[in-house]
């Protein structure tokens, strides 16, 4: 397997990181975060329309809250987390 991360500011040379991230994230942390701003994108899609009719779902705004913290670089401060996870 094989990672192409251009998520970290700090990528070498301008590039994307393709073996270990210039943050320390491997490829397995890599493709679990892809996976999860995939099926984010897919949750927004459907929170977006269900609010054009009206509708609103506290724990699917909190869930996409969440997920997006745990996408975030992880050479990033966890001073700022919420629910008291890192």
């Amino acid at each position: 397997m094989t990672m192409f991360c251009n998520q970290c500011e700090q990528v070498a040379k301008g590039g994307a990181c393709t073996t270990i991230g210039t943050c320390g994230k491997n490829e397995d942390i890599h493709s679990l975060q892809w996976i999860l701003t995939y099926g984010l994108k897919g949750i927004a899609a459907y929170a977006y329309h269900a609010r054009i009719l009206g509708r609103r779902d506290e724990d699917v705004d909190a869930f996409m809250h969440e997920g997006l913290f745990k996408t975030r670089p992880t050479w990033t401060s966890t001073s700022t987390t919420t629910s008291g996870w890192p």
